[in-house]
């Protein structure tokens, strides 16, 4: 069994250091966050990934920007904490450059690989998307396939790690169906991203 990585960090109390990558990645989860929360009724949504609008207006920033941006204190907390956790444990086996690789990387992936749905599929992804829980995922089933076959426990529950990277897999599966396809802007109220200086529009419903 190879345990995840105390959140007690190294043991001496207080808040844990930016000398790793992973504490830096889940600094700059928390900055992120908070940037765009402050400015999100003006330039701030030009953080998230509008798929519309990547391609079509050169937003290309934003596959890189919307992974380090969550839209509630409970993500921005947690996701932090898993960053961290499970990301120095990552970085203990694979090394700095390669967990931001990994977690870049990926996470940059799938918001060009949306933005590309949009091309392809019109009217598909409407919606402007948060990325810090693409990041913590894919470092969550990354944990998972580091272990393999071997033992871990997920909320006390014993898992091999490939069962542990399947959940996280499963997790993204359930919130692509059960999360709404569209937004509604707070400004104008229709039902897509009206201009890329309108406030963060809100889920459906």
């Amino acid at each position: 069994m190879r345990p995840m990585r105390s959140f007690g960090g190294r043991g001496g109390g207080g808040l844990p250091g930016l000398e790793t990558t992973a504490s830096k990645l889940a600094a700059a989860l928390v900055a992120g966050s908070i940037l765009y929360h402050l400015t999100k009724g003006g330039q701030g949504g030009l953080l998230l990934l509008l798929p519309d609008f990547v391609f079509s207006r050169l937003f290309l920033w934003q596959p890189l920007t919307y992974g380090f941006i969550e839209a509630s204190p409970f993500g921005i907390i947690f996701g932090a904490i898993i960053t961290w956790s499970i990301g120095g444990y990552l970085e203990s086996i694979w090394g700095g450059k390669r967990l931001l690789l990994v977690a870049v990387g990926v996470t940059v992936l799938a918001g060009v690989l949306t933005s590309l749905l949009a091309m392809v599929v019109p009217g598909a992804t409407v919606q402007a998307y948060t990325g810090g829980n693409v990041m913590t995922t894919v470092l969550w089933v990354a944990y998972g396939l580091s272990i393999g076959r071997g033992e871990t426990n997920f909320w006390g529950i014993p898992l091999s790690g490939n069962a542990l990277a399947g959940v996280g897999a499963g997790f993204v599966v359930l919130m692509a169906i059960i999360g709404p396809w569209q937004a509604r802007c707070r400004t104008c109220s229709r039902w897509a991203w009206c201009s890329p200086t309108c406030a963060a529009p809100t889920r459906a419903g």
